[in-house]
């Protein structure tokens, strides 16, 4: 849920070409996720989590980190070309 609501957050800034690339398959016996959404401005982060300076945001991303650890899966969070993206394996 907290990927989902971070795009649709995300997304809402965007002016044109919005949208919202959601993946769910299986890949190897595990569950595969993945999240893709433009974004504008530039992107902060720290030990390899993305952070904001907005008041009342800022969890999100340590709570899936934190699921992904407890069910022994990965996560990792990533930005190309002024697209963010969100890809976790459990």
């Amino acid at each position: 849920g907290n990927g989902l609501e971070n795009a649709l957050h995300e997304v809402s800034e965007v002016t044109d070409k919005r949208f919202i690339k959601l993946s769910l398959y299986n890949y190897e016996g595990k569950i595969f996720l993945e999240i893709v959404n433009p974004y504008i401005g530039e992107l902060q982060w720290k030990d390899g989590l993305p952070i904001t300076q907005e008041n009342d945001h800022g969890l999100g991303t340590q709570s899936i980190q934190c699921v992904t650890k407890m069910l022994n899966g990965h996560c990792q969070f990533l930005s190309e070309k002024n697209l963010f993206i969100l890809q976790v394996i459990i």
